[in-house]
């Protein structure tokens, strides 16, 4: 009885027509709507403030050093609002004081290159970048941790900036913001500078909670030139949203 039921059900699975997967939306679409949904929310956005656990860590032919760094960030809408007042800081395990954090920080700026810093802190300002970018390609899907994902590849109108490649993952059942990666031309080096962000929603936004950074970069001592491998690795926590009155 079953084997002829069974047997009878298969043209009528065969005849059901198949199930149609969501339409992938234009990248354009998706961005400027993702864009202007966060720009809305902050319309009357003063200041963000939050915490930042840090580890820079830079490896060359000399040997290894650690910097890791626990900090109060605050800032508005622009780039240059932002600051960043360490709590405390440590350098291959010792604790130092944030002014020596600051002389390696600048030493750290000056061996990446000025260019570099300035498409990195774009990064960190996607709003801002965006308006500089276009896509690269039609929509794809890719899963990320299991979540399926919309996968957006953008590149720079203008093709001498040193922000070579952006990607974008977006939730596709929420629309949020997942994952972003960028290529960045890194200055002395033959390899990109990669900093990919991961997202979290807060009050509304999208706003990074892990963020790795990774290049080489190339230096001369005493006559010969030496190829350094950095890394930076941070998370971010406790973020707070202050509007205007």
């Amino acid at each position: 009885m079953l084997k002829r039921l069974l047997i009878a059900l298969v043209p009528v699975v065969l005849a059901l027509p198949p199930v149609q997967a969501q339409d992938a939306p234009r990248p354009g679409t998706l961005v400027r709507a993702w864009a202007a949904s966060q720009a809305a929310l902050g319309t009357d956005l003063e200041r963000v403030e939050l915490r930042e656990r840090s580890e820079w860590t830079l490896d060359g032919p000399f040997g290894v050093r650690r910097t890791r760094m626990v900090a109060r960030v605050a800032g508005g809408p622009d780039t240059e609002g932002w600051q960043r007042d360490p709590v405390a800081v440590e350098v291959d395990g010792r604790r130092v004081s944030p002014a020596r954090w600051r002389e390696l920080e600048e030493r750290r700026l000056a061996l990446i290159g000025p260019q570099t810093e300035q498409a990195a802190r774009r990064v960190i300002q996607l709003h801002e970048m965006l308006g500089r970018m276009e896509p690269a390609g039609d929509t794809g899907r890719e899963a990320l941790d299991g979540v399926p994902c919309w996968r957006i590849d953008l590149v720079p109108r203008d093709r001498d900036a040193a922000l070579e490649r952006y990607t974008l993952w977006f939730d596709q059942a929420q629309g949020h913001l997942v994952r972003s990666r960028a290529v960045v031309r890194a200055r002395r080096s033959e390899t990109p500078l990669l900093i990919t962000t991961d997202y979290v929603r807060v009050e509304g936004f999208d706003v990074p909670r892990r963020r790795r950074m990774e290049g080489t970069a190339q230096t001369r001592r005493r006559l010969r030139t030496y190829t350094l491998l950095f890394k930076y690795e941070a998370a971010y926590s406790d973020f707070r949203f202050f509007r205007k009155p």
